[in-house]
C-alpha cells in the first residue's frame, strides 16, 4: 500500500510515500502542537491541503481515543462530511486515515479540497472597511450570520468559530475551516458551548472593525435575533468576549470596551 491516506469511498488524488520529499517544499500554512498544515501538489491532480498529526501524548489515551473514534482527525473529517451534507460551506474531504511509516513523525492525516490562497474573514472585513465598501460589508456580515445560524440549525457548535477560521471566496462567501473543536449538540441544552462560539465570533469581529466600534451593536443584535440564544448563552457570550478583549489588552495594550445590545 503506497497511498498516503487510507482512502474510503470518496476519491482522493494519489500521493505516495515516494512523494514525502515534497513536504519539504510544500507551502506550510501552519505548524502547532504536533500538527502541520500544508498545501501540496498531487502528482495526478490539483493541489490539496494536507493536515498531518504526530502521535498524541499517552499511549493508552491515544489508543482509546482511536478505538472510540474520537481522534481530532476522525472528528474533523466526520464533521466536515456532516456539514457538507447539509449544504454548509466547508472544504470537501478527499480522504483520511493512517499514514505510511515513511511519513514519520506524522502518523495520521486528512486531505482536503484546496480552496486556494483566499483571505480570512478577519482580513477580508478589514479590507472592505478600509476601502469604505459598505454595501459589501453589510452583505458579508449577513453571510457570516447565515453561516453561524446554519451551524446551529443542524446541531453543531464550535468554540473556535472565529472570522480567522473562515476563508472568503471571490464572491464574498465565507467558508469554515479548522473544525477540530466542533461538536454535535442540541443548542438550547449547551449554553456554554453556544455562548463561547458566538462570543469568539463577536470578539474577532471587534478585532476587525476597531477602533471604530459603531458597527458592533447592530451586528451583535442581528446575530442574536437570528440564532435566538438563551439567557445563559448570552452571559457566556459576554464572558467569552471579555476574555478575548483582556488578552488583547495584555498582548497589544489596546483597551477596548463594548456594549451588548440585549
Amino acid at each position: 500500500m503506497d497511498a498516503v491516506l487510507h482512502i474510503r469511498s470518496c476519491p482522493c488524488p494519489s500521493w505516495t510515500a515516494a512523494h514525502k520529499d515534497q513536504l519539504r517544499d510544500a507551502q506550510q500554512l501552519k505548524r502547532k502542537n504536533g500538527k502541520i498544515v500544508c498545501r501540496v501538489q498531487a502528482s495526478d491532480g490539483p493541489p490539496m491541503i494536507l493536515k498531518l498529526w504526530e502521535p498524541q501524548s499517552g499511549w493508552v489515551g491515544s489508543t482509546l481515543r482511536r478505538v472510540l473514534g474520537r481522534t481530532p482527525l476522525r472528528r474533523e473529517a466526520k464533521m466536515l462530511e456532516y456539514l457538507a451534507a447539509h449544504d454548509i460551506p466547508v472544504p470537501k474531504v478527499l480522504g483520511y486515515g493512517r499514514l505510511e511509516p515513511a511519513f514519520s513523525p506524522y502518523v495520521v492525516g486528512i486531505a482536503l479540497e484546496d480552496l486556494g490562497p483566499l483571505p480570512t474573514g478577519l482580513t477580508y472585513l478589514k479590507a472592505l472597511l478600509e476601502e469604505s465598501r459598505l454595501d459589501e460589508v453589510e452583505r458579508f456580515e449577513q453571510r457570516v450570520i447565515d453561516l453561524t445560524a446554519g451551524f446551529l440549525a443542524v446541531g453543531v457548535a464550535d468554540a473556535d468559530h472565529r472570522l480567522n477560521n473562515m476563508l472568503v471566496s471571490a464572491d464574498g462567501q465565507p467558508r469554515r475551516i479548522d473544525l477540530e473543536l466542533a461538536r454535535r449538540c442540541w443548542p438550547p441544552a449547551a449554553p456554554r458551548l453556544v455562548g463561547r462560539m458566538l462570543g469568539h465570533l463577536l470578539a474577532t469581529y471587534i478585532f476587525a472593525i476597531q477602533p471604530d466600534l459603531t458597527r458592533f451593536e447592530p451586528f451583535a443584535r442581528g446575530l442574536a435575533d437570528r440564532v435566538r440564544p438563551r439567557t445563559a448563552a448570552l452571559r457566556c457570550i459576554e464572558q467569552a468576549v471579555g476574555e478575548e478583549l483582556r488578552r488583547q489588552r495584555h498582548a497589544c495594550d489596546i483597551d477596548t470596551h463594548v456594549h451588548f445590545p440585549w
